[in-house]
């Protein structure tokens, strides 16, 4: 290759990279520039959320509003599981969804372990709280949500969880279908009476 071509090769280089190093400060500033507005507004920033969130305890957020969370209806004398409105923005990362399903007021936590294809694998930490202490209700909602959760994301069909078997809960193969009878349809209650229906809706 004759000089010129080198130094021509060289040049493009060194402009790309100027430019690629542009953009990442540029990104880096605004980011900056959203986290010092929320400080200033006397809030604190959650990056691993993006999120401007209240200074408080150590789950200040409303965890309902990021993840499929579980209620009761008195009506149907039920448990049901009810969408977050801001769990799609978050669906594409398995990871964050993780993260957010351990802000769950609960000593048992998730531990991503490997994705293979459409099934995600994930262990519970402190597992026997779930399988001995939570009850059998309570165990099955907690699995409801962290399946029906993960399986937002569209490379998730199916979640192996780890955990000893105890007598509320079992290590296995997990699938958002095993828990259909828990979604709650939301669009199944446009024609009914809205009052009446809602106020025999209550999160747990």
């Amino acid at each position: 290759m004759k000089r010129s071509q080198v130094l021509k090769v060289t040049l493009i280089g060194a402009v790309f990279l100027a430019a690629v190093l542009a953009l990442y400060l540029l990104f880096r500033k605004h980011e900056q520039n959203k986290k010092n507005d929320c400080e200033g507004r006397g809030r604190r920033w959650d990056s691993g959320l993006n999120e401007c969130l209240p200074i408080g305890g150590s789950n200040p957020l409303n965890i309902d509003e990021f993840i499929w969370r579980t209620g009761f209806d008195t009506t149907t004398n039920r448990e049901f599981l009810l969408k977050g409105e801001k769990l799609g923005k978050y669906a594409q990362s398995v990871k964050t969804m993780i993260d957010l399903l351990n802000r769950r007021n609960t000593p048992c936590k998730l531990e991503y372990l490997d994705q293979k294809g459409d099934t995600l694998y994930i262990r519970v930490l402190h597992d026997e709280y779930l399988t001995e202490q939570m009850g059998t209700t309570g165990a099955w909602c907690y699995l409801g949500e962290t399946v029906v959760t993960l399986t937002e994301n569209e490379e998730v069909n199916q979640v192996n969880i780890g955990m000893e078997t105890g007598s509320h809960a079992a290590p296995g193969l997990y699938r958002r279908s095993d828990f259909e009878e828990m979604i709650l349809d939301f669009d199944s209650l446009i024609n009914e009476d809205m009052e009446r229906r809602f106020d025999s809706i209550f999160f747990e």
